[in-house]
């Protein structure tokens, strides 16, 4: 048993010299350094000293799994980044792509108008011209290839462009008709500047229609008997319904609606040519027809005949930027779906899934009269 150290004299309080009740043992090599020195105050054991265990080798089976972790783990988080991409694309709108690279500070838009003229159409625009509003371009191409469609839509459309010309009056707008460009498809376009059609254009059919279905004798087959009750001052409620034959007082009531929105589009077109039809002319024109390019042409609903590069050219006359380095051709594109999940993504309702309020409103839609400025082929 050791004394407690006493550090004047060098020694134990007894005298005695600083002993270690135990011996360390000896040193192996390969065993590396011994313990430290113990502290002073006190007595001191020494622990039996044994060499570290040897690494144990990882097996191939584990490290198999940890690969596999690995992978899906990165899996997980590239799939990740990917869907916070997509769905960034798709709640940021419509967005410019590159059609010829040049000077993008003499840049001209081109502004798609496809297919059947609904409310989707009008929203893309509606974006579209938002978008060009904080970044205007020196000069704006609509490319249109529509039969027409809705009367509220062509005309939120043509309401979108009408204002964006106001704040931008230094902004030429030059039409470029593709395949069709008729009846709604026209009526946007009424207001450009300058209209370039393709030698195969359909174009005009100036006008409107109204079409609906009804079902009494269909009822009557199944021995179904609808009953529509209105109340007692709303004598017209039920007019134009789809359960019963119309009567003459129904369609002279649609017609009036018509008439209405055929005076509108008549207007839209004379003032549109800005003089190069009379008032007269447009109402002679507004009969529905369809026309060629040339009767187009001759009938002056159209000002040059060409594709869409030649409308491009004719842009860059109009903005003044002709000359100098090339001007940037940019086109303006609804948000695509990337891959699979944009495969997978459906906006119909499959039969199995369709609630009863849905089959209500899809036979509310179907029965109900629409007013569109369309082609009727």
């Amino acid at each position: 048993m050791s004394q407690p150290f006493d550090p004047d004299s060098g020694q134990g309080k007894a005298g005695q010299p600083y002993v270690v009740s135990q011996a360390r043992p000896p040193l192996d090599a390969g065993q590396g350094m011994p313990p430290p020195p113990p502290p002073p105050g006190g007595p001191y054991y020494a622990p039996a000293y044994a060499p570290p265990p040897p690494p144990r080798r990882q097996g191939v089976l584990s490290r198999i799994v940890a690969g596999l972790v690995t992978t899906v783990v990165v899996s997980s988080l590239a799939m990740n980044v990917w869907l916070s991409v997509l769905l960034a694309s798709q709640l940021r709108g419509p967005n410019e792509t590159t059609y010829t690279a040049g000077d993008s500070t003499r840049r001209v838009v081109i502004l798609p108008i496809s297919g059947a003229i609904d409310d989707s159409t009008a929203s893309f625009i509606h974006e579209a011209v938002r978008l060009l509003k904080e970044k205007p371009p020196a000069a704006i191409v609509l490319r249109v290839d529509s039969p027409g469609g809705g009367v509220s839509a062509s005309d939120r459309i043509w309401h979108e462009l009408t204002e964006y010309r106001k704040a931008h009056k230094d902004v030429p707008i030059v039409a470029s008709f593709g395949s069709v460009a008729a009846s709604g498809g026209y009526y946007v376009s009424a207001l450009a500047d300058h209209i370039v059609a393709e030698p195969t254009t359909i174009t005009g059919s100036i006008g409107v229609i109204a079409q609906a279905f009804t079902v009494e004798k269909l009822l009557e087959k199944v021995g179904v008997t609808p009953e529509v009750i209105t109340s007692s001052e709303a004598t017209k409620k039920d007019s134009l319904s789809p359960f019963h034959a119309w009567s003459d007082a129904d369609r002279k009531e649609l017609r009036n609606i018509l008439d209405q929105a055929h005076s509108r589009f008549t207007n839209i077109v004379f003032q549109g040519r800005n003089g190069k039809i009379t008032e007269e002319e447009a109402k002679t024109l507004a009969n529905g027809g369809v026309l060629t390019c040339a009767e187009a042409r001759e009938a002056k609903l159209v000002d040059e005949e060409g594709y869409l590069d030649q409308a491009i050219i004719r842009a860059q006359v109009l903005a003044k930027i002709n000359t100098g380095p090339t001007p940037e051709v940019t086109m303006m594109a609804k948000p695509r779906s990337l891959g699979l999940l944009g495969a997978l993504q459906s906006d119909a309702p499959s039969p199995q899934s369709l609630q009863p309020d849905q089959v209500r409103r899809l036979l509310a839609d179907l029965s109900s009269v629409k007013l569109e400025y369309r082609w009727a082929h």
